[in-house]
């Protein structure tokens, strides 16, 4: 592509730099995104206010004792965290002011989505009961859900009923027969194209991948699984708009939503446009740059996850830091008295060959621009 004078600098700059400081690039790899993201991407922490006035009865203190133990700092470890409110506290006043104004009367549980990804209200709200508590942490659904994605399904695609059956058996039925054929059309990333860019080596030893869809059907009244529905219903600003509509919600790696589809969203263009997504390259690493909102999901993944696929490969450091590495480590082994003085010359040598490297790195970066520059302020004036 040729490329005009007055974007020159924009475009091959950057490739310089690129080209200088590859460490300092986020690389993409060939794992699935299923796959990264059920090995890497640790669950979003829900949050759950337990509120009380003054005193809670034992019956209610054991009730939350059972819920520290699921949550995430407990022996299930579940990923919510749980505080404890005393509304008599002078410091909670204006929560108080607001549970009462939206009818929320203590002892009660709220349900909130993690802090970080800045969801506003209460997903939820509850008696501090047992029967309450343990529908809020799980269900049949999501304990299904969370043993089909440990057993490899590349997504569990949650349909979510609007109400009408004819049309909901119609839009399963088609749903059904569409993923079936991308289990078979869809590809997955060529695995063995590994280059220095990776920091991750593939463990050879772990089951293969394969493509595997499935569904699960959901009723929006049903109460086993109210909790799921509103975490769903919640998960974006406008659902509550189409309640009346079928929706469909791609869900993988730890329990992560990718998005709705909706009504007559649910099109063959839109569910390949999602499953394309899922079993493609991880373009990024980081989970927060990626699209998905997380459910609360009754499993602790560290736990129950075997057969990693996804191993950590040894990158050599750049010239100068290798050996300055090399040397601190040595540096840091027993040494005797006789050798202190060689270990201190060769640490010195190494470090003055890394602000060597550094030094030249940034001459390189200033003739490249400058001459650059030259160019463009040549091919301007002509």
């Amino acid at each position: 592509m040729k490329i005009k004078s007055r974007n020159f600098i924009r475009y091959i700059c950057p490739l310089v730099l690129f080209c200088i400081f590859p460490p300092f690039c986020a690389w993409a790899c060939n794992v699935p995104v299923f796959r990264y993201a059920l090995e890497r991407w640790p669950a979003d922490m829900f949050h759950v206010g337990i509120c009380y006035e003054e005193t809670l009865s034992a019956e209610m203190r054991d009730i939350v004792n059972r819920m520290i133990g699921a949550s995430a700092e407990g022996e299930i470890g579940c990923n919510f965290t749980d505080d404890l409110i005393d509304l008599s506290d002078e410091k909670y006043a204006s929560l108080k002011t607001w549970m009462n104004e939206q009818g929320y009367e203590p002892p009660c549980v709220l349900l909130r989505f993690p802090p970080h990804l800045r969801i506003p209200g209460i997903i939820e709200s509850g008696p501090l009961t047992e029967k309450y508590v343990r529908s809020m942490v799980e269900s049949p659904a999501r304990r299904e859900i969370a043993e089909r994605l440990l057993n490899g399904d590349a997504a569990v695609w949650i349909f979510l009923e609007s109400g009408d059956k004819e049309r909901d058996d119609e839009t399963l039925t088609f749903i059904h027969g569409w993923l079936d054929q991308l289990e078979k059309e869809l590809k997955l990333p060529d695995l063995s194209d590994v280059t220095m860019a990776d920091t991750i080596a593939m463990d050879e030893s772990a089951p293969p991948m394969q493509i595997q869809f499935s569904t699960i059907r959901v009723s929006r009244t049903d109460p086993a699984e109210q909790t799921l529905v509103n975490i769903l219903m919640h998960s974006e600003i406008d659902l509550f708009d189409y309640e009346n509509q079928p929706m469909l919600f791609p869900v993988f790696g730890r329990a992560r939503i990718l998005y709705a589809l909706i009504g007559e969203g649910i099109t063959k263009e839109n569910v390949r446009e999602a499953a394309e997504f899922l079993i493609g390259p991880c373009s990024c690493l980081v989970k927060d740059l990626n699209p998905g909102t997380d459910l609360l999901m009754p499993v602790n993944w560290d736990d129950q996850l075997q057969n990693f696929l996804v191993q950590d490969r040894h990158i050599p450091l750049p010239f100068g830091l290798a050996e300055a590495d090399s040397a601190q480590e040595t540096r840091q082994e027993p040494i005797v008295a006789s050798s202190i003085a060689s270990s201190t010359q060769s640490l010195t040598e190494s470090t003055s060959h890394l602000f060597r490297n550094i030094i030249l790195g940034f001459i390189v970066i200033l003739l490249a621009n400058a001459v650059f520059l030259i160019f463009y302020l040549r091919r301007s004036k002509n």
